[in-house]
């Protein structure tokens, strides 16, 4: 059953989001669990996710050097458990549907896939395109904030003759109306309404990302490739000559 693989999956931390229950905790009780959470977990497939579900509890970790600055320190969000299970239910969705929507050459997130590996394919296609005699370009992209793009709306366009119409849904309401509260010693924020954006620990987070950036590599056309491996893309693009690399790289970019 997915549910149990899902909940055994969990980590053994004692951190704990908004609902008060630490993932160690809760596996513990999967016994006892796992019949309601089973009627939960089909709730929320029908009728979305619990708005309180939703909030992510923002720690920030202090990394190194001045406690006054705020870039030296790393934000840890921490989630719902309740919710953590969802995602690990849906992400088990997504591979059951699309097991390879991402693509071939999304190097990050992945078994088997390094940055040695993402290496390796773009040394391979620039041997491919010197043996063929092809001109060609290559260009990185800094997309470090992409996951903070991802919109619900947006994905259901992308994804809406792809994906199942219930994962479809589940994904674009999990997406949706995401919220934050940051805690600092005996100080808390109120709470942050986000528009768009994957929150941070998002076990789907980085599957979508992924989906994405497959998608824009299917739009760009059969003589571009992007690479990635997680946010550090390359992109590929070939021409007959120089002049038609150049015309191809204006309209890209």
């Amino acid at each position: 059953m997915e549910l149990g693989r899902a909940i055994k999956s969990l980590s053994n931390k004692k951190s704990f989001g908004i609902d008060g229950i630490p993932p160690n905790l809760f596996k513990d009780s999967m016994s006892l669990l796992q019949p309601a959470l089973l009627h939960i977990l089909n709730n929320f497939c029908k009728y979305g996710l619990d708005n309180h579900l939703k909030i992510a509890w923002v720690t920030p970790l202090h990394k190194k050097d001045d406690r006054r600055e705020i870039s030296n320190y790393r934000p840890i969000s921490n989630l719902s458990v309740i919710s953590k299970v969802f995602e690990k239910c849906l992400l088990a969705l997504l591979f059951q549907e699309v097991p390879n929507l991402e693509g071939d050459n999304q190097h990050g997130f992945r078994q088997h896939h390094s940055t040695e590996t993402a290496l390796q394919t773009i040394q391979a296609k620039m041997a491919q395109m010197i043996d063929e005699r092809r001109h060609g370009i290559v260009y990185s992209l800094d997309l470090s904030a992409a996951f903070d793009l991802l919109k619900p709306d947006k994905f259901i366009e992308l994804f809406k003759n792809k994906l199942s119409e219930g994962l479809l849904f589940s994904i674009a309401d999990f997406l949706s109306n995401r919220q934050f509260i940051v805690e600092m010693g005996e100080k808390k924020s109120k709470t942050i309404h986000l528009d768009r954006g994957c929150v941070q620990g998002s076990i789907l987070g980085p599957k979508l990302f992924s989906l994405y950036l497959h998608q824009l590599e299917k739009h760009l056309g059969v003589n571009c490739t992007v690479i990635s491996y997680s946010d550090f893309t390359y992109v590929i693009i070939e021409g007959e000559n120089p002049n038609d690399t150049i015309t191809k790289l204006k309209k890209y970019t």
